[in-house]
């Protein structure tokens, strides 16, 4: 799912973009749950553990969701959406029944390593398709918007910048790091004002973490300088994205 939601194009009567890879995750998903609950049937250590805030946190989102639909103006709206946008309750309901089945079977390093691995590799084939059709602003690629794929972008840069702290090995520091400068030129490319600033406000907070919570003077001098650097290229990027600039 990770490899082809991304990458999928298929063609619907309307919205092509979103409606294929959302009814292809829904039938994903359903068939997954399926297997799922075989197997928690057979062991119990896949079973949720109701206790954890990750799985109850979301769950009492869902809830909420549902309640306020119940009270809304349209009820059917608020459970399937638009065909432009599905992301009404019901696709939502299946991101959490698919992070549900993540969390309980993929309970080792190696496994979410892999998993992130093909996760950037499958980043980095959606940012060259977008490429491919010219390097100018609003590059939308498989995605089919331009905002959607600087959303994308922004998470996978996170993701790699991590993984690049965690990784041990040379060669795959190089191919995170390089993940990491490929998502952030795709989030400019891309023309939209809010992934960038969401970004800022990231990176914004890395260094204020490392000024209060390690007591190095060099690290303090440090996260300093990268304030003023960031606070430079921040005006700049600012200005030269603005109409007037």
């Amino acid at each position: 799912a990770i490899v082809l939601l991304p990458l999928l194009v298929t063609k619907s009567t309307m919205f092509s973009f979103i409606f294929g890879k959302i009814i292809f995750f829904q039938i994903f998903v359903s068939i997954t749950f399926g297997a799922w609950v075989l197997l928690m049937l057979k062991n119990s250590k896949y079973r949720l553990n109701w206790k954890h805030p990750l799985i109850v946190s979301p769950a009492l989102f869902l809830l909420t969701l549902f309640i306020t639909s119940l009270f809304g103006v349209d009820l059917y709206n608020s459970l399937w959406s638009s065909q432009e946008r599905m992301l009404g309750i019901i696709t939502i309901i299946h991101f959490y029944v698919w992070f549900c089945i993540l969390a309980t079977v993929y309970t080792s390093w190696i496994q979410w390593r892999t998993l992130f691995i093909i996760s950037c590799v499958t980043s980095i084939l959606v940012f060259f398709l977008g490429f491919s059709s010219g390097i100018t602003q609003h590059m939308q690629s498989t995605i089919g918007n331009q905002l959607f794929l600087a959303n994308y972008a922004v998470l996978h840069l996170y993701l790699a910048l991590c993984l690049f702290f965690f990784e041990k090995k040379r060669s795959m520091k190089v191919f995170f790091m390089s993940t990491a400068i490929i998502s952030f030129i795709t989030i400019f490319f891309t023309g939209e004002r809010t992934p960038l600033i969401v970004l800022a406000f990231g990176i914004f907070l890395l260094p204020l973490c490392l000024f209060f919570t390690i007591n190095s003077w060099k690290v303090k001098k440090c996260s300093i300088a990268v304030y003023c650097v960031l606070a430079l290229m921040g005006a700049g990027l600012f200005w030269f994205t603005t109409p007037q600039g």
